[in-house]
């Protein structure tokens, strides 16, 4: 710290001297004056060096070559400095108390101190005199192939050192005298080939001295079994000509290759078909897909049918398949043909009027006729899920394959159609307020309506409902077909509303009336089943809305819907109903 403010002083005294000569000499020309006489050039930085008990230290400076004067580097100026402001003076050494060191084999002994800061030492009175080695003779040994041998050499008791001479003056590393052993004789074990089940062995070696392995035998892996479908025909191993492998074992195998991969060998699965489509097929082997890429055949199959094929099996992308396989033989098995319907009482013969037999070999026709019960019609016919299609006359084709399953789908006569009033619609009356009556005409259909804004066909529902009273409103059609059900679908405003149904037929006489149901907030739709209902009745649906409330609307209906019954008539032949008469002319029925 002293040095350093020392430093600081020196650097002020010289920015005065400066100030000083920049006020006496013309144009303030400073570094000229100052460095008249040397234009210093400076030396590498001499770094810092700490003081010790024989050198003198220093802080980090320059000097200048040229004149020898001393510098530190404060920023980016150099300061000059006197030498005593950046030297220290030499330590003074740091004794320790005098002891007796002990002589040893090489080294004297003795009254001595040291110093604590430099290691140099000092000693007084008489010394005592090295005491020299007490060496120990060790005679060479011969090294055999399983204990290492050794050089002669000698060991000091005293001091523990090594040496390659008696006299103790050629020091050597500890162990340096081992010898390596000494080469093994060879002697080889024989090894045996491996074989389709079991492992073999390499060749080994061995000494025949000391029976050391120098070459361990390595396993050799059974090569397992062999398989050549292709040219034997069968899937037993090639080598051992015994172990036949199963088709589990096989499709096992097959299924746990990665994509890419092969199975060694050719290989023959027999299978049943389940798809065939030109040069390419699919059979189920043990439960799994086969499938047949680019096969060869000389006989033609079908699906159903069991064929046993030969060649590479492989995985490719999402197949597991014979890769250009050859179809060498062909069976067509006999299955079962049931026949199912969604209804009963109908019957199913062949088109001569023959029975329709439970099983027949794979690949067989017949042509069925299915009579469905009075009133019921046949809708379609499928096959094992693919749909057949029906003649003019009633019959349709079932070809046998595989276990087959025919299913007739039986509908009645009396289909039902759904109508609905949805809005806005085309022709419906430009409606503002709550007290109109108005149509709506859509197809054949017409429906009048009362009571209901559709706020100029601006909406996409009508609203009912008038603010500040209890209201009624309708909507009503007539329908030349029975109606079975009616549906309204509404959204809840405000207030609180019920609606009924009425059916009057074509006499004016109330057949049907319902209790009042509840639109209520959350209510979606109201449907009323109707039962009993005639031909051209008319059906009045009635809305009684209570509003307390001072703006309109209580309930929207966005859409109405009924379901009607229609019947495609089975008519029977035409009969003689009477004779002619004087007034009336013969006529018929049916």
């Amino acid at each position: 710290m002293k040095k350093l403010l020392k430093i600081f002083a020196v650097m002020f005294i010289v920015s005065v001297a400066l100030l000083a000569v920049a006020a006496y000499v013309p144009n303030g020309d400073v570094a000229d004056a100052v460095t008249a006489d040397c234009t210093h050039e400076y030396s590498e930085v001499v770094l810092a060096q700490q003081p010790s008990c024989t050198q003198e230290g220093w802080l980090e400076h320059y000097t200048c070559t040229l004149c020898g004067k001393y510098f530190v580097k404060v920023g980016e100026d150099m300061v000059e400095v006197d030498r005593e402001d950046i030297s220290s003076p030499v330590l003074v050494h740091k004794w320790s108390d005098w002891f007796v060191k002990p002589a040893t084999c090489t080294e004297e002994g003795g009254e001595m101190r040291y110093c604590a800061l430099c290691g140099a030492t000092e000693h007084r009175g008489e010394t005592i005199g090295a005491l020299g080695h007490n060496l120990t003779h060790h005679e060479a040994v011969a090294s055999t192939c399983e204990v290492a041998g050794n050089s002669e050499y000698w060991s000091c008791d005293r001091c523990g050192l090594y040496f390659s001479d008696g006299q103790g003056s050629q020091p050597i590393e500890e162990n340096s005298w081992m010898l390596p052993l000494a080469e093994h004789t060879e002697e080889t074990i024989h090894g045996k080939a491996a074989t389709c089940t079991e492992t073999g062995l390499t060749d080994g070696v061995k000494c025949s001295v000391c029976g050391t392995v120098l070459v361990a035998q390595e396993e050799i892996p059974a090569t397992g079994h062999t398989y050549d479908a292709v040219t034997t025909g069968k899937n037993v191993c090639t080598v051992c000509d015994q172990h036949e492998i199963t088709q589990a074992e096989i499709v096992e195998k097959l299924y746990a290759l990665e994509n890419g991969e092969a199975l060694d060998g050719t290989y023959m699965l027999t299978g049943i078909v389940t798809n065939v489509d030109d040069t390419n097929a699919t059979i189920i082997v043990e439960e799994k897909e086969i499938y047949l890429y680019s096969f060869q055949s000389t006989d033609a199959f079908l699906v159903g049918d069991s064929v046993s094929v030969v060649g590479t099996l492989k995985h490719f992308g999402n197949y597991y398949e014979f890769d250009a396989g050859t179809v060498t033989e062909v069976t067509h098995p006999k299955y079962t043909l049931t026949f199912g319907a969604n209804v009963e009482g109908y019957t199913v013969t062949l088109a001569d009027g023959s029975h329709v037999p439970t099983s027949a070999t794979n690949g067989t026709t017949y042509e069925v006729k299915i009579t469905a019960p009075k009133g019921y019609k046949v809708a379609s016919v499928t096959v094992n899920g693919t749909v057949v299609g029906m003649s003019e006359s009633g019959t349709c084709s079932v070809t046998v394959c595989g276990e087959t399953t025919v299913h007739v789908e039986i509908v009645s006569k009396m289909s039902q159609q759904e109508v609905a009033l949805t809005f806005p619609d085309g022709n419906s009356a430009e409606i503002s307020s709550y007290t109109n009556e108005w149509s709506v005409t859509l197809g054949e259909n017409t429906w009048n309506i009362t009571n209901a804004n559709n706020y100029n066909n601006g909406w996409d529902y009508i609203r009912i409902g008038a603010k500040s009273s209890t209201s009624t409103s309708t909507i009503s059609f007539t329908s030349e077909k029975s109606v079975s059900k009616i549906v309204v679908y509404t959204a809840y405003i405000r207030g609180s509303a019920t609606a009924t149904l009425s059916v009057v037929n074509s006499q004016g006489e109330t057949i049907l009336s319902t209790e009042p149901q509840t639109i209520g907030n959350g209510t979606e739709s109201v449907a009323f089943d109707v039962s009993g209902a005639k031909q051209n009745c008319t059906y009045v649906l009635t809305f009684v809305c209570t509003n307390t409330n001072s703006k309109n609307g209580v309930i929207d209906i966005s859409k109405v819907t009924y379901t009607s019954v229609v019947c495609e008539h089975e008519w029977d032949a035409w009969t003689h109903k009477s004779d002619a008469t004087c007034t009336e002319s013969a006529t018929e029925s049916r």
